[in-house]
């Protein structure tokens, strides 16, 4: 199936269903259509290749194995690269800001949605001793600001590929969400 035009990975994140496969496929891991059906009973299967289709275009997610089950193909998909939604500068100034407040609701509601799931888990009550959370406030100016974003993609991107190496231990996620709160 092919979709009109490849869109931008905002436009694509500001959709919740695009998100939500996103999200699922990032961490969860690989994921065949089968399962990302099952995860998300409430979109139509119609709705779940289209998205696919859109997202593998796009480059967010390729398809890493393909099996014939059934009379169809069944796809795996795992994330093209693991920054490969990720914004670059500038991009979200020339976006739509409609565009933008869906993008990052959809990143709130995700991360809220993993914040509670965790907390409600059995694992959470007998591990509490595991669960870090820290605020930060700084006020910087425009330089350093981008120079401590700027640190902080070099050290994610270098505790990335040293992980890649290391197959079946537990991966925690890591949120940061950067505001900066402009003149005042």
């Amino acid at each position: 199936m092919r979709t009109k035009s490849r869109r931008s990975p905002l436009a694509l994140l500001s959709n919740p269903v695009s998100y939500r496969i996103v999200a699922a496929v990032g961490s969860r891991g690989e994921q065949t259509t089968e399962s990302l059906a099952a995860s998300m009973p409430d979109i139509p299967p119609s709705t779940l290749y289209r998205r696919l289709a859109q997202l593998r275009e796009a480059r967010i997610l390729r398809v890493v194995s393909e099996r014939h089950a059934r009379g169809a193909v069944e796809r795996t998909y795992a994330l093209a690269a693991r920054d490969a939604a990720a914004l670059r500068p500038g991009e979200s100034e020339r976006a739509p800001l409609k565009r933008v407040r869906a993008t990052l609701r959809n990143f709130i509601a995700e991360s809220t949605a993993d914040a509670v799931a965790y907390i409600e888990n059995r694992a959470f009550a007998t591990s509490r001793n595991r669960f870090h959370a820290a605020l930060y406030i700084a006020e910087l100016t425009d330089n350093e600001y981008l120079r401590v974003l700027g640190d902080i993609s070099d050290a994610i991107r270098k505790a990335r590929d040293r992980s890649r190496a290391t197959v079946g231990v537990k991966r925690h996620k890591f949120y940061l969400l950067a505001r900066p709160e402009g003149p005042q």
